[in-house]
C-alpha cells in the first residue's frame, strides 16, 4: 500500500500562505492523468507556477518555471530541478490515476539536487 507523502513547508512560507504541507502524491497523480510532451507542458507549467506563486515565491517562466525564495541578504542558493515532460507512449496501466490522454503518457519524474 502506498503511503501518503507530504512535504512540510518552511515556516517562513507556511505562515504567509496558511499552508503547512503539500500532498505530493496527489499532485503527481494529477500530473500523470494529463501528461504533456516536452516543450508543450503548458498546463503543467501553469499549475506549477500557480503553486509557487501561492507559496509566496517570485516566479519566472520561460521554457520551464523557476521559483525564487529570498531570505536575508545572503547570496548563497540551493537549486532543485525536476523534469515535467511526458514520453510519447501508450499507457497500459490500470491504476486509478491512469493517463486521461490517449498518448502521450508516463510523465518523466526526475529530480536533481
Amino acid at each position: 500500500q502506498e503511503h501518503e507523502i507530504r512535504i512540510a513547508l518552511p515556516p517562513i512560507i507556511a505562515k504567509d500562505v496558511g499552508m503547512k504541507t503539500i500532498d505530493l502524491i496527489t499532485l503527481r497523480r494529477d500530473f500523470h492523468r494529463a501528461p504533456e510532451l516536452g516543450f508543450a507542458e503548458n498546463l503543467t507549467k501553469a499549475r506549477i507556477a500557480a503553486i509557487l506563486t501561492e507559496l509566496g515565491l517570485e516566479v519566472f517562466e520561460g521554457v520551464g518555471v523557476v521559483g525564487l525564495l529570498k531570505q536575508g541578504s545572503c547570496n548563497r542558493a540551493i537549486g532543485l530541478r525536476a523534469d515535467m515532460d511526458a514520453l510519447p507512449i501508450f499507457e497500459t496501466s490500470t491504476h486509478d490515476y491512469v493517463s486521461q490522454i490517449l498518448a502521450p503518457c508516463m510523465p518523466v519524474v526526475m529530480m536533481d539536487i
